[in-house]
């Protein structure tokens, strides 16, 4: 589907692991005498491995895309917000030449100045590959694709925008790979590397001489794994999964010019959609961090707050509170629903507020432990309110914190109705405020659904060690705290050396080497959704 808004039109569209009774030695001693669930197994690190893939785009010998299709559109439909249409293949894949081919671009109603052309190019409509290139003018100005951990200053707004650390000014040679990846815990935020976010946005801006700047907006809404490859003359897009769903943004003002400020008020408010009303509390100062490992230091925080005279609106909460790294389940001797209840209520007297995390990856209990038993997961089961593997039909059940795991589907009815309930049985324990929703896609530590032959091994131990664990510890400190703490940063320092040497001659967690599959073959007819035939720079 291709959207357009009032000041732009279509134009000339035509058709034509393995089990270890003990986890190390620093793992065992991180076990919590405290907690009723015990991670006694840890799961192998080749879950974690799959062959290494060469990027396609990077493969000398990997098929053009472009000399591959041929299709043609039929039931052409018009309507101001843009065009649909049924693609049918012209022949066998990637031996099919229809003529004409299918081709579009979009233009200015003003002034026919046109913002996306395939004029000269095909457009490629596979299973698991899907490619369409614009015509770019020379020097163009591409802005976006969201991710950038920078600022954009456009006059007088600003743009922060999270995930992805590169220029915000992308050039003309640089491919742009959107792969959701929970890469914070072991790499850290790496350059023109994914994190979490999909942000398939790009603004163009056209500096004209003489004339006033005019800019435009390219949203792709698409969460599926893809890249955008800039080049001198051509910008392409290309995604493994999802369809083609394009909103084409004039950036058009009520003066009739086109700025940056209005391409992203129409991204925001025509696509993406505006953020909700917030409380009024919401917009004060609010704590959060991980490590408070018990309810007492939470609230010592709270209490030196008070005491230093600092105004503070909202206490947060981490997975700390968690039984096992489980959503909904407190830790009962740590942080007790009767006692953290009480504290809540205290807080409410003093007009602050509770926000505690929950995370979207359920424990599925073992089968083989009658005593392993999760409520939220069992009434989710009950309602198949998860994400599904569609080889075997069962839950889709990766690897997280908690051991191993499945995700709600939150496309169906019923995964809605199962989340409210859970929020309301946790809620009528602790009366919270607000809601951290974290890890809510499918962030997994292994390849494919590595649980669902594994469930005997439940709880288990992800393959790395987890933040505040021995040889996990945290030394680092904020900028300036050498000059004002010289002994205390000073101790830090030899205790992050000592624990990387340590963690090093203790050979924790060796991920074994991974052979080189090279390229995946299409096969018609299949779906190759862990090896798929085209490969991401990343």
């Amino acid at each position: 589907m291709i959207h357009v808004n009032d000041s732009i039109g279509i134009w000339d569209l035509y058709a034509p692991a393995y089990e270890r009774i003990r986890c190390l030695d620093v793992l065992a001693q991180a076990e919590s005498s405290i907690s009723t669930v015990v991670q006694s197994k840890t799961a192998s690190p080749e879950i974690a491995v799959a062959p290494s893939l060469t990027p396609t785009f990077r493969d000398p010998h990997a098929p053009n895309p472009q000399k591959c299709p041929g299709y043609k559109a039929t039931n052409i439909k018009r309507d101001l917000k843009g065009v649909k249409a049924d693609l049918t293949i012209a022949g066998p894949n990637c031996q099919a030449f229809n003529s004409p081919s299918f081709q579009f671009k979009i233009t200015r109603s003003c002034n026919r100045e046109v913002l996306f052309s395939t004029y000269g190019h095909v457009i490629v409509f596979e299973d698991q590959f899907i490619e369409l290139v614009t015509n770019m003018e020379p020097d163009y100005n591409v802005y976006g694709l969201g991710t950038a951990n920078v600022k954009m200053y456009v006059t007088k707004l600003t743009f922060a925008i999270a995930e992805n650390i590169h220029d915000f000014h992308l050039g003309q040679n640089f491919t742009q790979t959107f792969w959701t990846n929970d890469a914070g815990i072991e790499h850290g935020n790496p350059i023109d590397g994914n994190i979490y976010g999909v942000h398939p946005f790009y603004q163009q801006s056209r500096y004209h001489k003489g004339s006033n700047t005019t800019s435009h907006g390219v949203y792709a809404r698409n969460a599926h794994g893809q890249e955008w490859l800039l080049r001198s003359k051509t910008l392409t897009y290309r995604t493994i999964g999802g369809s083609v769903d394009i909103y084409f943004l004039s950036g058009q003002n009520k003066q009739g010019g086109s700025t940056a400020i209005e391409t992203m008020r129409q991204y925001h408010a025509g696509c993406v959609g505006l953020p909700a009303m917030q409380m009024f509390w919401t917009l004060g100062f609010h704590q959060c961090r991980l490590g408070y490992d018990t309810l007492d230091k939470i609230e010592a925080v709270v209490e030196n707050y008070r005491a230093a005279d600092i105004p503070l609106e909202a206490i947060w909460s981490d997975f700390d509170m968690f039984d096992g790294f489980r959503s909904f389940a407190n830790n009962l001797v740590t942080f007790p629903p009767d006692r953290m209840s009480k504290w809540v209520d205290w807080l409410h007297e003093n007009e602050q507020y509770y926000v505690p995390l929950v995370w979207a990856n359920i424990y599925r209990p073992n089968p083989d432990d009658p005593k392993d038993t999760y409520g939220p997961y069992e009434r989710g089961a009950k309602l198949k309110a998860f994400i599904r593997d569609p080889e075997s039909g069962d839950f889709y059940t990766g690897n997280n914190w908690p051991g191993f795991v499945v995700w709600g589907d939150f496309m169906l009815p019923e995964t809605h109705k199962w989340w409210a309930e859970e929020l309301k049985i946790w809620y009528d324990s602790v009366p919270y405020d607000g809601m951290l929703s974290d890890l809510t896609e499918p962030a997994s530590y292994c390849v494919g659904p590595c649980g669902n032959s594994r469930l005997d091994m439940n709880p288990v131990h992800v393959p790395f060690l987890i933040p505040g664990e021995k040889l996990r510890m945290f030394y680092e400190y904020p900028d300036g705290f050498s000059v004002t703490n010289r002994s205390e940063a000073e101790m830090a320092k030899e205790l992050a050396a000592n624990q990387s040497a340590e963690v090093q001659a203790a050979h924790v967690f060796q991920v074994p080497a991974t052979s080189t599959l090279g390229r995946t073959e299409p096969t018609p007819g299949v779906r190759n959704l862990t090896y798929p035939p085209y490969v991401l720079n990343k």
